[in-house]
């Protein structure tokens, strides 16, 4: 098992102990914790440049607006966004969850259904940066219409084109043929087995790991 010990240590108040055992905290929902880095980060910043930005004409207000540009430079590299632009930030995750189901709220109307989703998932780990997990679902009633096949496509090309990714995989169930015919198609392998890895009625079938290296 892996050591988290290391982890934990840029966490100040993972120090304390709580009726002599040591604390873990579990309501990341609600509020997360803050390594020192961010606190000393912080800190620095009240204490030595604290001011408004794009407004001000003297020598700290100048100093924050770098600041606060430079953290933008920072945060597009570090989740390999193509431009800092396309980045919204908000206080947490119940306010972007408000505004994504206000977007969407514009475009949908009653009666309108989401007929299928997809998504590409990624880590921050710089060891497994170059990864992403490939997911797509499809309502039952719009099957065999060809839609998993144009997401597929629109989905790799955007990963060939727009993010660094390497490598990209996904989980399917052994039975469900016509999804693993749809990734081989698109280039993907089987690479493993997870035996037993999902309860179907009252039986168990495998999860087949499939892969695909991206090429540019």
């Amino acid at each position: 098992m892996k050591d988290l010990s290391i982890y934990r240590e840029d966490f100040p108040i993972l120090k304390r102990k709580i009726k002599n055992n040591d604390l873990i905290f579990f309501d990341n929902g609600a509020t997360t914790q803050k390594p020192i880095q961010v606190i000393d980060a912080i800190s620095d910043y009240y204490k030595n440049y604290n001011s408004n930005i794009h407004r001000s004409v003297y020598t700290l207000g100048d100093e924050s607006e770098k600041i606060y540009e430079e953290s933008k430079h920072l945060v597009k590299e570090f989740i390999n966004a193509n431009s800092h632009e396309e980045i919204i930030y908000t206080s947490g995750t119940t306010e972007s969850m408000n505004f994504i189901a206000r977007i969407i709220e514009q475009d949908v109307k009653d009666g309108d259904e989401i007929i299928a989703v997809g998504s590409i998932a990624g880590s921050l780990h710089p060891k497994f940066s170059h990864r992403g997990e490939l997911g797509i679902s499809v309502l039952k009633s719009y099957w065999g219409q060809g839609i998993a096949t144009v997401m597929m496509e629109e989905m790799l090309d955007w990963v060939a084109e727009y993010s660094t990714l390497s490598r990209v995989e996904l989980e399917v169930v052994s039975v469900n043929n016509k999804a693993r015919r749809l990734y081989e198609k698109f280039g993907f392998e089987e690479e493993g087995r997870l035996k037993n890895g999902v309860k179907i009625g009252d039986g168990y079938e495998d999860i087949v790991l499939m892969a695909k290296q991206i090429e540019r």
